[in-house]
């Protein structure tokens, strides 16, 4: 009867251990899965991280498995998980792509041209990089040291007519408010005009994310 219970453990034990080494497997190969992988190799991440989207055309079709250096370490490696009924070839361009004024980035891929030999999985990719995307990133985190402080005079503003306070609340009127919220307004275009392909961000949504400090 031992005999029997030890067999059947080890049959038991034995099928974990496949099924681990088959999901293992098929996590790291795309195996079994509708997804493919692929290196793109980059000259600049900025803002970019394991799990960022990556995008075709604003569509997203998958996501950044790890990031690296190349072997030679001259590059940075990007090794992305990207939908195999997605259309990618030779002629396909991988960029980096800010996406929002906290810094964070994704992976966009262009279709490429029907001229290009279709991609498999395990191939890589030649990565372009802006020669201005560090500092997308910097004039991003000026915007939104600019944009904080007009916050601020607006909300001191608001908080002294609220209160009425005596003289102070005399010299307050609605001119100075309308200067105030010009300010904000001009410092955030200011800022994003100087920003080259920037995502569009509303910065009506960046208002209303400043306004709820005043409640």
């Amino acid at each position: 009867m031992k005999k029997r219970d030890l067999q059947i453990g080890g049959f038991f034990l034995a099928g974990i251990l496949a099924i681990m080494v088959v999901l293992e497997f098929a996590g790291s190969s795309s195996f079994l899965s509708g997804y493919r992988n692929l290196d793109v190799y980059f000259d600049s991440v900025s803002g970019l991280e394991e799990g960022s989207l990556v995008k075709m055309e604003g569509v997203r079709v998958g996501n950044v498995r790890s990031i690296g250096f190349s072997s030679d370490g001259g590059r940075i490696k990007v090794s992305v998980r990207v939908r195999k009924d997605i259309p990618l070839n030779t002629n396909t361009v991988a960029t980096v792509r800010l996406s929002s004024l906290l810094g964070t980035s994704y992976v966009n891929l262009s279709l490429g041209s029907p001229q290009g030999r279709a991609l498999a999985s395990g191939e890589s990719l030649d990565g372009k990089t802006p020669h201005d995307f560090d500092k997308i990133i910097q004039d991003a985190g000026e915007f939104l040291d600019e944009a904080a402080q007009a916050a601020t005079r607006l909300n001191s503003i608001l908080t002294k007519v609220d209160k009425g306070e005596g003289s102070v609340g005399k010299i307050i009127n609605e001119e100075d408010l309308y200067e105030a919220a010009q300010e904000m307004i001009f410092k955030a275009n200011t800022s994003l005009d100087t920003i080259e392909d920037l995502a569009p961000v509303s910065f009506i949504a960046a208002v209303l994310g400043v306004a709820g400090t005043f409640y």
